[in-house]
């Protein structure tokens, strides 16, 4: 009977750090998927392509 309440109990804390680590993912990817995202990288890429364009031109 002791084995089985341990079974069970670490069964749960499994599963609740699963579904823990399945949420922050999940958040993570609805991130990376946002408008605000892709406008930050689109920008920070510019801005270094710029960068590149003045030291190649001399500018």
């Amino acid at each position: 009977m002791t084995y089985l309440i341990i079974t069970i109990a670490v069964l749960a804390i499994t599963e609740v750090f699963t579904l823990t680590l399945l949420k922050r993912r999940n958040e993570d990817v609805r991130f990376y998927q946002s408008e605000f995202y892709k406008d930050q990288i689109f920008t920070e890429r510019a801005y270094s392509n710029s960068q590149k364009w003045s030291k190649a031109n001399g500018k």
